[in-house]
């Protein structure tokens, strides 16, 4: 997939830098996948970090950028959509 990438005028080259922002969707407290009462008796937040976008960052080239925002348990805020020079 990666060789896909139009940049810098070259046909199937990956950009050097690129900055990524991954987003967890939020998920409703009627949900199968919330467990509110499990995450309240162990403290926790939310009761998994979202590994498939972890997983996902991991596999994007080192020189990259990425950043997490898990909505579950922070805000997307109207700065995490702003490019950052």
């Amino acid at each position: 997939m990666l060789g896909s990438f139009q940049s810098c005028g070259k046909p199937n080259s990956v950009p050097s830098l690129c900055k990524v922002l991954l987003i967890a969707p939020s998920f409703s407290g009627q949900s199968f996948w919330n467990f509110r009462a499990t995450c309240e008796v162990y403290g926790a937040r939310f009761p998994a970090a979202p590994l498939g976008l972890i997983t996902v960052a991991a596999l994007l080239p080192s020189s990259w950028q990425c950043r997490l925002v898990n909505r579950n348990t922070e805000e997307l805020l109207e700065s995490d959509l702003v490019q950052r020079g």
